[in-house]
């Protein structure tokens, strides 16, 4: 009888416990992982850039994100800069029938270009569409941006962007031509 009762109490507890401490899964997309190249020509003939995603949804009804992108900008005037941003909300939606998220992040970090305008200075932000347009990348993969100031090409802009994860109106857009993005 002994046995019964123990093996029934473990049997709850096996049962029970994981499902009282698991966490909460939302269904659909909620993240951004991966990675895209922009090289000539796709951007430009002087520039190369290397982004990297690594981007989770937090709460669905507000879009509020976390995780880390990091971005390498090659120009053979100016160097190399990296900057490393703090992602504040994503949302997202379809493009032409491929996964995409709208995207806002803030710079906290940034090395090299220190004497170049608008390289992006710590607590600027950013906001961005992203494109999964399959593997690899260079099938489909894109990044638009939406410029503060477009007449004058500045991206980051001082104050949290016009619309926050919602509504973009994209002003360039880059086509990767290797990594991967994955939207999922």
């Amino acid at each position: 009888m002994k046995k019964r009762i123990v093996l029934a109490v473990m049997l709850v507890a096996v049962f029970l416990l994981p499902g009282g401490t698991a966490p909460v899964v939302a269904g659909g997309i909620s993240g951004i992982t991966g990675s895209i190249n922009m090289e000539p020509p796709n951007w430009g003939d002087y520039f190369r850039c290397w982004l990297n995603f690594d981007v989770h949804q937090v709460d669905p009804a507000t879009y509020e994100a976390k995780g880390m992108v990091k971005a390498r900008v090659y120009n053979p005037t100016f160097g190399t800069k990296q900057i490393w941003y703090e992602p504040k909300c994503v949302s997202f939606g379809e493009t032409d029938g491929k996964a995409s998220a709208i995207l806002v992040g803030q710079i906290v970090r940034r090395e090299g270009w220190d004497a170049i305008p608008t390289a992006g200075d710590p607590g600027e932000y950013f906001k961005w569409q992203v494109v999964d347009g399959g593997t690899p990348g260079g099938n489909g993969d894109l990044m638009r941006i939406q410029y503060y100031d477009f007449d004058n090409f500045i991206e980051y802009w001082p104050t949290p962007p016009v619309g926050g994860c919602t509504g973009f109106d994209g002003d360039e857009t880059n086509y990767a031509d290797h990594g991967n993005l994955v939207i999922h």
